[in-house]
């Protein structure tokens, strides 16, 4: 891998947001079970599998004030 480029899980978290965001939640489904593949059984709460979960379970990027995300990990996110 070349130096400067993202670690592969940030890259399909990237990706798996995106199409979380966007509403392809097939994609997003995919991409998720690619992340649970790279961090297999080690403390998921803390991989990138976790953050994708917290995206999940939080409603970010709904854009609705009642759902927004109190996650600690994504505080300071919202724009």
């Amino acid at each position: 891998m070349r130096q400067g480029n993202k670690p592969l899980d940030r890259s399909i978290l990237a990706a798996f947001r995106q199409a979380h965001d966007v509403g392809r939640l097939d994609v997003a489904e995919h991409l998720l079970c690619a992340l649970e593949c790279l961090c297999g059984d080690d403390a998921v709460e803390e991989s990138a599998a976790g953050e994708a979960y917290r995206v999940i379970c939080c409603g970010c990027g709904d854009g609705n004030p009642e759902t927004e995300c109190e996650c600690e990990s994504t505080k300071g996110r919202r724009q």
